[in-house]
C-alpha cells in the first residue's frame, strides 16, 4: 500500500508492477500465497526495486538467496521440468543476481504518511 500511496503523490505517470501469485494458474495449495511471492524474491525469480529519477533503488536485497527450485516445486505449471531446465533457469537467475549485487543501493523503506 506504501508503494501505491507514493505512487498517487507523484506529479505526472506512474508505473507499479506487481508480482500476484495465482494459486489456480500456477497450480499450487492456496495456503502458500504469501511464501510463493516471498520464494520469488528469496530466490531472485523476482526483484523488488523502484526506478526513480533515473535510478534503481533495490528495496529488498536478500543477503543468501535460495536456490530457485525451491520456488518451482510447490508450483504445478513447473513439474514438466527437467534438472537441464532447472540449471538453465538458476544460472539465468545467478548472473542476474551478480547484476543486482553489482548495482544494489538498498533503499529505505518508506514510512506512510499521516491522513
Amino acid at each position: 500500500m506504501n508503494k501505491v500511496r507514493k505512487a498517487l503523490n507523484v506529479q505526472g505517470p506512474t508505473f507499479l508492477h506487481m508480482l500476484s501469485p495465482c494459486p489456480k494458474g500456477w497450480q499450487f495449495d492456496e495456503k502458500l500465497t504469501l511464501e510463493m511471492g516471498r520464494l520469488a524474491v528469496k530466490t531472485g525469480m523476482w526483484s523488488l526495486y523502484e526506478w526513480e529519477n533515473g535510478e534503481y533503488n533495490y528495496t529488498r536485497v536478500p543477503k543468501t538467496y535460495k536456490p530457485v527450485d525451491e520456488y518451482l516445486k510447490y508450483q504445478g505449471r513447473f513439474k514438466h521440468l527437467k534438472p537441464e531446465h532447472i540449471a538453465k533457469l538458476q544460472a539465468f537467475v545467478d548472473e542476474k543476481i551478480q547484476k543486482v549485487k553489482a548495482t544494489a543501493v538498498e533503499a529505505a523503506a518508506p514510512t506512510p504518511k499521516a491522513v
